[in-house]
């Protein structure tokens, strides 16, 4: 693990200190798109605590939409690369059985 740094963010009218190994830009860039979030959500009439659940709950759909997708394209990956290579085979079958004729008729090149 890396250095331990403390950053200071500002989420839904509070301020946090958290202590992380993570690269500090990264943690309030997010912490400012879950600001974002969090204001809109409690423009409708909500709590803090509230609208922090709620925006919880979205991120875990999107976390969870993004894993099914994540597969859908490995899925996708894999069936392409399975398909590539059976395409290398019957191509390597083909020129094979091309130099078989070749030499069984005597072609030149």
């Amino acid at each position: 693990m890396g250095d331990k740094k403390t950053v200071k963010i500002s989420v839904g009218d509070s301020s946090y200190s958290i202590v992380t190994d993570d690269d500090p830009m990264k943690i309030q860039r997010y912490a400012a798109k879950l600001d974002v979030r969090m204001r809109a959500v409690i423009k409708s009439g909500v709590s803090v605590a509230q609208a922090a659940v709620l925006c919880a709950l979205r991120l875990q759909d999107e976390a969870e939409e993004a894993a099914a997708e994540t597969e859908c394209l490995k899925n996708s990956m894999r069936a392409y690369l399975e398909d590539s290579a059976q395409a290398k085979l019957e191509r390597d079958a083909a020129l094979r059985e091309v130099e078989r004729l070749k030499r069984k008729y005597g072609a030149a090149d």
